[in-house]
């Protein structure tokens, strides 16, 4: 995870003041050695995201989730609240998680 007391991160977050959520996501992830694949088309705001995470166009993860260390998304992917995915975890194309825990 960065260190709060990183110089970049502190001028990130001087500079993150007036930014919609995405782009917030985005460069965020850039700054901890990660890399967003047409952030555009994807929805991602992250509960904790580890460092060196790819994130590839169309993806769609809730904002309590929490992504370790090295994580590889694919494209097409639906993570809802609620899941924790470990490190170094590569999740391919079109894979959807659920949270429901008492399914009918």
């Amino acid at each position: 995870m960065c260190n709060a007391t990183d110089p970049e991160v502190e001028k990130f977050l001087h500079e993150a003041y007036g930014m919609d959520n995405r782009e917030f996501a985005q460069r965020l992830t850039e700054l901890k050695g990660g890399k967003v694949y047409f952030p555009e088309l994807s929805n991602y705001q992250c509960k904790q995201m580890g460092v060196g995470c790819k994130i590839h166009s169309h993806v769609w993860i809730g904002d309590e989730v929490v992504l370790g260390n090295k994580c590889c998304i694919q494209a097409f992917v639906f993570i809802p609240n609620g899941v924790k995915i470990g490190n170094d975890v590569f999740i391919g194309p079109r894979v959807c998680f659920t949270n429901d825990k008492n399914p009918p």
